[in-house]
C-alpha cells in the first residue's frame, strides 16, 4: 500500500510541475476544485495593489492574481521548482518585507506547515497596509503530507479566533469541499496520471475527469450542507485603518 501512495505521490509532483499555470490545475482534482470555484471569485472581490502569496511553492496562482493586478510577489522559505522560484525566500514567520507596504496577502494551503500559526498571522498584519486585506486557507480535513512539515489542521473558528487575536476584522469565512472531494481526489488524480498519452487520449480523460470532478463537488453539498466534514476553510479578514501602529520587527 505504502509503494502506491508513493508512486502517487510521485506522479502528483511531476503532475504539478507540469501544469503550474496552466487554468487546468484548478480542475485537476475534486480537493482543488472544490477550494478555488470558491477562492477565486474572492480574488476577484479583495485583491488590490500589491499582492504577496506567501508559501507560493510553484506560484500556482501567479498568473490569476495577475490578471488582476500586475504586482505580485510569491514568497517562499524554499525552491520547489527551478522555473517558478519564489521572488523572496523566506519563512512566513519572519517576512523580509517592509511593514505596512503590501496591499493584499494571500496564504492558500500553506499555514499548517508553520510551527506557529499564529506569528505567521501576526506577521501577515504587520506588512499589510492599514485597511488591507488578507485572504487565508488551510486544511481541516487532509491526509498528512510534506511529513514531517505537516503540524496543523484549522476549523474556521480557530482561523477567526488567530485573526481577530493579530488584529484584523474577519469579513467572510467559508467551509469548502468535504468527505467526498477528500476520498475522490485519489480516483480523479489517477484518471490524469496514468493516461498521458496519446494526446487525444490525454484529453478525452482529462474531459471526463472534469464532469467527475464536477459533480463530486456538487453531489457531496447534499449530503452534507452544514460541511461539518469540511475539506479546507477559507477566511477573508481586513487589517485596522489606524496607522502609527509601532511594531516589534521594523525594517
Amino acid at each position: 500500500m505504502n509503494k502506491f501512495f508513493n508512486f502517487i505521490k510521485k506522479k502528483q509532483k511531476q503532475l504539478d510541475d507540469d501544469l503550474a499555470g496552466n487554468p487546468y490545475n484548478f480542475r485537476q482534482s475534486t480537493q482543488i476544485y472544490s477550494l478555488t470555484r470558491k477562492l477565486f471569485p474572492l480574488f476577484n472581490k479583495y485583491i488590490s495593489g500589491t499582492v504577496v502569496d506567501a508559501g507560493a511553492g510553484k506560484k500556482a496562482y501567479k498568473e490569476v492574481v495577475e490578471s488582476i493586478t500586475n504586482d505580485y510577489i510569491a514568497i517562499d522559505i524554499k525552491k520547489t521548482s527551478e522555473t517558478r522560484m519564489p521572488d523572496i525566500l523566506c519563512d512566513m514567520q519572519d517576512i523580509s518585507i517592509k511593514s505596512e507596504t503590501i496591499d493584499t496577502v494571500l496564504c492558500v494551503q500553506a499555514l499548517q506547515h508553520a510551527y506557529e500559526p499564529f506569528r505567521v498571522i501576526k506577521e501577515f498584519y504587520r506588512i499589510l497596509k492599514p485597511g488591507g486585506i488578507l485572504i487565508l486557507s488551510a486544511p481541516h480535513l487532509v491526509y498528512m503530507h510534506d511529513i514531517p512539515h505537516d503540524f496543523y489542521r484549522f476549523t474556521d473558528y480557530g482561523l477567526k479566533y488567530l485573526a481577530e487575536k493579530a488584529g484584523f476584522t474577519v469579513l467572510e469565512t467559508y467551509r469548502v469541499g468535504g468527505l467526498l472531494s477528500l476520498i475522490c481526489h485519489i480516483p480523479s488524480t489517477l484518471m490524469i496520471i496514468l493516461f498521458q498519452k496519446p494526446v487525444i487520449l490525454k484529453n478525452i480523460v482529462r474531459t471526463i475527469n472534469y464532469y467527475f470532478v464536477k459533480s463530486v463537488v456538487r453531489i457531496e453539498t447534499l449530503f452534507d450542507p452544514d460541511r461539518i466534514y469540511a475539506k479546507n476553510i477559507i477566511i477573508v479578514a481586513r487589517k485596522s485603518n489606524n496607522s502609527g501602529v509601532k511594531y516589534e520587527k521594523e525594517e
